[in-house]
């Protein structure tokens, strides 16, 4: 099997309309995290450690890249309203592989330097750990 590469990979959020809208050309980062935690259960007497699974965690999806009137339209009102508007994305790996559902805008950073463009941060985390679906279709 062919090792994938990130000019495949791409991003969409609804926009203030609803409509998802590509911002994969103005990203530089993309991440989609997630993990399950493990509690130890080990006893008295026991001769090696035991665990169980415990929770599983939400899932994280972090963006960065430059800032435009298109990223500022869509998560600039999230900096100033503290909104609880969840917003949709949807993460593409590959040409079939797609994770999307609904998030919490968390958190959202513009920042800048003389002589440099502008840059945005945002981490956006599902409503619950179920909230994600992986999919080979495209919403």
């Amino acid at each position: 099997m062919a090792n994938l590469s990130s000019k495949s990979m791409g991003v969409f959020v609804d926009n203030a309309s609803g409509s998802l809208t590509d911002i994969s050309g103005y990203v530089n980062s993309q991440s989609l995290a997630t993990a399950i935690t493990v509690l130890e259960d080990t006893g008295m007497g026991d001769i090696g450690q035991t665990s169980v699974l415990g929770l599983e965690n939400l899932v994280t999806l972090s963006l960065s890249g430059w800032v435009n009137s298109t990223v500022d339209a869509i998560f600039g009102p999230v900096a100033v309203n503290n909104t609880s508007v969840t917003k949709t994305a949807q993460f593409k790996m590959s040409t079939a592989l797609y994770y999307n559902g609904e998030f919490w805008p968390n958190s959202y950073e513009v920042s800048g330097t003389p002589d440099t463009l502008q840059t945005w941060s945002v981490e956006l985390t599902s409503q619950n750990s179920n909230a994600i679906n992986r999919t080979s279709k495209a919403l």
